[in-house]
């Protein structure tokens, strides 16, 4: 397994096995900061992105590519199959592998779910300047304020 280099803070592709299957990560891309879609509150998709993952005895290739109205995420199987684009992982995965038992959500395919990964894609050169994305160890104290803050104004409300 990979990590991040402590000394330049590079990161270095990395090999995981969950109840999915395996899954690498070749290239972790660069984060696009200021452009609408390249983030949400939950990933950051970093363009040039490039994992792949084992699934039913197939290799299956990722990636993520840069697209004028958003981030484009591609699919391609290892048998040869055509690549499968789309606007969303879970699309995209959709298109190339057809319904099955057991078979993974698009993030999941991806690898962006995976904590390993979502850690060495924040710790990349401008992703802290991602302002929709929330970091996990952000995400309870997020939902703490939210609830104190609709709890307060309730209070207030009920005062009034």
């Amino acid at each position: 397994e990979g990590g991040v280099g402590e000394e330049n803070g590079d990161v270095r592709p990395f090999t995981v096995t969950t109840e999915h299957g395996k899954f690498t990560v070749m290239d972790f891309g660069t984060v696009i900061h200021n452009v609408s879609g390249y983030h949400d509150a939950r990933f950051i998709y970093p363009v040039g992105f490039q994992s792949s993952c084992i699934f039913q005895g197939t290799e299956y290739h990722c990636g993520i590519k840069y697209g004028s109205k958003g981030p484009v995420f591609g699919v391609r199987g290892e048998d040869g199959t055509a690549e499968h684009t789309a606007k969303s992982p879970d699309a995209a995965w959709s298109a190339a592998v057809p319904s099955s038992h057991g078979r993974p959500s698009g993030i999941e395919a991806f690898g962006l779910s995976l904590p390993g990964v979502r850690a060495r894609i924040f710790s990349l050169p401008n992703a802290d300047k991602c302002l929709m994305y929330v970091h996990e160890e952000k995400r309870g104290k997020v939902v703490l304020t939210a609830v104190y803050s609709s709890t307060r104004e309730d209070v207030r409300r009920d005062i009034l």
